[in-house]
């Protein structure tokens, strides 16, 4: 199992885009194989948007990346603070979260 958390901080004046770019990705990717579960919420004092995805497994996280289109909502906002739990991660996913920028993993014991 894995689970990965995420801050977006949406761009100033794109507060409203960036919600509803959450909203429109995660309607889409309720379908994805493995992925137990996926929550936007926001932070009302500051109005940064945090995720939680709950995956069965590496593979579930790879296939969720190549599905995800995330360019509306990386154009109304910027990721930061991710965070990978549970399983150890290969080479591919590193590779992968590269993409996003920093980020942390904490595996499993």
């Amino acid at each position: 199992m894995m689970i990965l958390t995420c801050v977006c901080v949406p761009h100033p004046g794109q507060e409203d885009e960036a919600r509803a770019a959450a909203l429109e990705v995660t309607k889409s990717s309720r379908d994805h194989e493995g992925l137990l579960g996926y929550l936007w919420n926001v932070d009302t004092a500051t109005g940064e948007l945090h995720l939680v995805e709950v995956h069965t497994g590496e593979d579930s996280v790879l296939n969720h990346i190549a599905l995800t289109d995330l360019s509306r909502l990386g154009s109304a906002g910027t990721f930061k603070d991710i965070k990978v739990y549970g399983d150890a991660i290969s080479p591919k996913l590193r590779d992968t979260l590269d993409g996003f920028g920093e980020y942390q993993v904490f595996p499993q014991l």
